[in-house]
């Protein structure tokens, strides 16, 4: 029976990280991932932090940022653009977590990579 629960663990999973990486652009929280997964908020942090060793939060930061990079690799778009289409509503809440993230501005990693 130990395999029922690691498969039902693994499609929890799944269903979670689709979610995310398919609505990452929206305003999504981890509530809307843990009620689209059928899960509580923090059986979905337990689910992260066993199975990837990071909060769905900060997953959810890191699939936007690795959008974010692309975007300011491959498009013209302003900052303040590229946060909007990665489901930031705040500029200034997206380049505070794209410095932490990737330890330089966004606008300094657009002229590094590019």
């Amino acid at each position: 029976n130990y395999t029922t629960s690691v498969n039902i663990i693994n499609k929890d999973m799944q269903k979670a990280i689709q979610y995310i990486n398919n609505n990452y652009y929206k305003n999504i929280q981890i509530t809307d991932v843990a009620q689209h997964a059928n899960l509580t908020r923090s059986y979905l942090y337990k689910l992260f932090k066993k199975n990837l060793d990071v909060s769905p939060k900060s997953y959810l930061t890191y699939i936007r940022m690795y959008h974010a990079s692309e975007l300011l690799k491959q498009t013209n778009l302003s900052i303040k653009q590229i946060a909007e289409n990665i489901g930031y509503q705040d500029p200034l809440l997206f380049s505070k977590n794209f410095k932490q993230h990737f330890e330089m501005t966004a606008t300094n990693y657009r002229t590094y990579h590019c």
